[in-house]
């Protein structure tokens, strides 16, 4: 990838999915602009990255804001004169039985989950790189199976998917590709920390998922995540578009847990 290819990855300072995509993203030659609230996270991130010699700024903005995609694109056509790449990763999950969902975590989530992926696809989609642009946003595979609690992200996430097919139908026709990946439960430190906070012990939890819930023994990284976001970002996926991928050990090919005995 030319250095001169800048990425936006909102969320990109997160310490489980966003943090593995800058980083991959930026060992494969891009320039990451990662857009995130958490400006000591950030920092941290931003430190890792260079002192690697990735080239990665951060901007703290608030998603949800109707002129976040207009800071966002400005900040990055600054930089670099140009944008190639956008990933959706930013979004919170706000677990609640639908009996006990308040409108105020719906519309949260909402807001960033779904509204602010198809603004920043409508405002970034005007400026991308013509025809090699690309777009990548992060689902879950809360958008085909879910949990109990998770009526509202799951909605958000489903409603990603058809987002994406939409917008790769609107923008095919100049040459800018839209993807989805669906992540399942990534080993990370932050689904670690949730874990231990809950009162589950993370490492029994983890080990058993991989057991019981996927097809195959071992988890899904940050770094793997991030690998498929830098394939479809990159040319070796010119040709696919209005996709969604599942990275998720083969959770979602499974009807029910696998027979372990």
């Amino acid at each position: 990838m030319s250095e001169s290819h800048l990425a936006i990855v909102t969320g990109g300072a997160g310490l489980g999915i966003g943090s593995g995509i800058s980083a991959v993203l930026a060992d494969q030659g891009w320039r990451v602009l990662i857009v995130d609230c958490d400006e000591d996270a950030t920092a941290t991130v931003i430190d890792q990255i260079s002192s690697g010699g990735g080239q990665v700024r951060g901007l703290s903005v608030d998603l949800t804001c109707r002129d976040a995609p207009s800071q966002i694109v400005d900040a990055a056509q600054r930089w670099a004169g140009r944008i190639d790449g956008l990933v959706n990763n930013a979004a919170i999950s706000l677990p609640a039985d639908i009996g006990q969902l308040t409108d105020q975590n719906l519309d949260r989530m909402l807001a960033l989950n779904l509204h602010a992926v198809i603004r920043l696809m409508r405002d970034v989609g005007r400026v991308l790189t013509r025809p090699s642009g690309s777009i990548v946003n992060i689902g879950s595979v809360h958008a085909g199976q879910t949990l109990p609690g998770f009526t509202a992200y799951a909605a958000t996430k489903g409603a990603v998917v058809s987002a994406t097919r939409a917008a790769a139908v609107d923008l095919g026709t100049a040459g800018i590709r839209v993807n989805c990946i669906l992540p399942g439960l990534v080993d990370s430190p932050m689904s670690r920390r949730v874990a231990n906070e809950s009162g589950t012990d993370a490492e029994a939890y983890f080990k058993s998922w991989a057991t019981c819930r996927q097809l195959l023994p071992d988890l899904v990284t940050p770094s793997d995540v991030g690998q498929l976001v830098g394939f479809l970002l990159g040319p070796q996926s010119s040709r696919i578009t209005g996709q969604t991928i599942a990275i998720d050990g083969g959770t979602m090919a499974m009807l029910t847990d696998r027979d372990t005995h």
